[in-house]
């Protein structure tokens, strides 16, 4: 566990600067494939944690970042459906993308944060998680 604790941080953190500089390198809409693939990192780290139980234990930052990705999860899924029903729709369903172009870094660097937090803070003192 501990090995691939240290490597989901490290790689978080080298995609999330790597994907800032390559976006201020190349200035123009190729900066969207660092949503995807910091994005799709991340999925497949969060699917390790809750596959294996780590540090999804009730009260913790990872087990309601889980709950806020799922919720959101579904919320796109609901709003691009209802875009299928009417037109009417299409003015949110651009509105909820704008807000996620800022949202989504910042969902990001949470994550990683939390990543940091369980890897180089918890792990390292075991006797206080058993309070």
């Amino acid at each position: 566990m501990k090995r691939f604790k240290v490597a989901d941080f490290w790689m978080s953190v080298l995609l999330i600067g790597g994907f800032v500089i390559f976006g201020l390198i190349t200035r123009d809409q190729r900066f969207c494939y660092g949503y995807f693939i910091v994005g799709g990192w991340q999925v497949i780290s969060m699917a390790v944690h809750w596959y294996n139980r780590w540090f999804t234990k009730e009260n913790q930052r990872r087990k309601f970042y889980h709950r806020f990705v799922l919720m959101l999860s579904i919320g796109i899924l609901l709003v691009s459906g209802a875009s299928q029903l009417s037109d009417y729709f299409f003015v949110p369903i651009l509105l909820f993308l704008y807000l996620m172009l800022f949202i989504a870094p910042l969902m990001a660097v949470f994550y990683a944060g939390i990543c940091y937090e369980e890897t180089f803070n918890r792990m390292k003192r075991p006797m206080e998680l058993l309070k």
